[in-house]
């Protein structure tokens, strides 16, 4: 893409042109944000970084409550992998809307350590296949 001002060459997703400071075409529309967890058992849509993270934090927590119970009243092991259903449903679940931020399928979170990739990695700018912008904002 090329400023219409100076001419040079910027990059695609750029709002305003590095080299003379003049706006191009595309503008931000600010929308309302995305409330979180609105459906955290669902594949469908999209989450931010730090949604992901409380996510996980939730998973861990969850994890090992349900460990220690299990471990502090003599419970057999099954009932404790029972009780793990949920726990780790909501994880993928929230691991696939993660994915769908990155403009990705959700069974990109079985390839190893891309969930490290999903908590520092921005998501995509604008409305893609999966959703809208969940932080509100898009470029037109």
């Amino acid at each position: 893409m090329f400023c219409e001002e100076c001419g040079k060459e910027v990059h695609d997703e750029a709002v305003v042109c590095v080299h003379c400071g003049c706006a191009l075409k595309k503008s931000i529309v600010k929308t309302s944000p995305q409330k979180m967890f609105i459906a955290p058992f669902s594949f469908d849509g999209r989450i931010r970084r730090f949604e992901y993270g409380l996510s996980f934090i939730i998973m861990y927590i969850s994890a090992l409550s349900i460990g220690f119970f299990i471990g502090y009243t003599g419970m057999e092991e099954g009932v404790m992998y029972l009780l793990l259903i949920p726990v780790y449903w909501f994880m993928w679940a929230q691991g696939s809307k993660r994915c769908h931020d990155r403009g990705n399928s959700g069974w990109f979170q079985i390839i190893p350590f891309y969930s490290l990739w999903m908590f520092f990695a921005d998501g995509e700018l604008s409305d893609n296949e999966y959703g809208s912008n969940p932080k509100g904002l898009n470029y037109n």
